[in-house]
């Protein structure tokens, strides 16, 4: 077997969980934003037996952004759509949701044309699990929860295309530190933690570009 193939597989594995969010999306909401989820370890795992296998392709690199756009572009802005429905949204601000889709192929298409050792704007998985991990939260009032959903809709929508620096989760003390305080939170706050993790890569890449702290080591 060639060993190309391997990763494209994954990534296929990634595209069906990203349709199966989809699909789910409109009668169970917590099952799609688990699919999502699992898109996201599917595509750290494709990138790494790529990188471990030496078996990086074009084709397999193009298959990858069409995954993402599938699974962390397409199936959040949809998941988010209906839940702005559910808790009574008007049709109209529902569309708001759009721009996820929108901010997710403008960073895909970017990050192909632009290749750098670190990230430019946030990264379409992190994106995708902030914005199914909110649409999680157990708010009675719905109001807060609507106004919540919308404003973090914009500001995720907003970093995506962003031109702030992302570090890249790889094996350096910053990187450890981020998923040992995230592991925390996650143990903590269970699924809701999330969300938190997301905010918290997000400030220390704040602070990791603003005092020029080294990632290295």
């Amino acid at each position: 077997m060639n060993k190309k193939i391997i990763p494209n597989i994954i990534t296929i594995i990634n595209i069906i969980c990203g349709l199966c969010a989809i699909i789910s999306a409109v009668h169970i909401h917590f099952a799609s934003c688990i699919f999502v989820f699992i898109s996201c370890f599917l595509d750290f795992i494709d990138g790494f037996l790529a990188r471990k296998l030496n078996a990086q392709s074009k084709i397999g690199a193009q298959l990858d952004s069409l995954a993402d756009i599938i699974s962390f572009g397409v199936a959040p802005t949809i998941i988010i759509y209906y839940f702005l429905l559910n808790i009574n949204t008007n049709y109209a601000i529902c569309f708001i949701s759009f721009t996820i889709t929108i901010a997710a192929a403008i960073r895909l298409a970017r990050f192909n044309s632009e290749k750098k050792k670190y990230f430019v704007g946030l990264p379409t998985p992190a994106a995708a699990i902030f914005i199914c991990s909110i649409s999680l939260i157990d708010v009675k009032d719905i109001n807060i929860t609507k106004y919540y959903t919308l404003t973090s809709i914009i500001i995720i929508s907003y970093l995506m295309i962003s031109k702030i620096e992302m570090f890249k989760i790889e094996k350096n003390t910053l990187s450890k530190v981020f998923l040992i305080i995230s592991l925390i939170i996650i143990i903590f706050y269970k699924i809701q933690g999330l969300s938190i993790a997301v905010f918290l890569y997000i400030a220390m890449s704040i602070i990791k570009n603003k005092y020029g702290i080294s990632s290295r080591n």
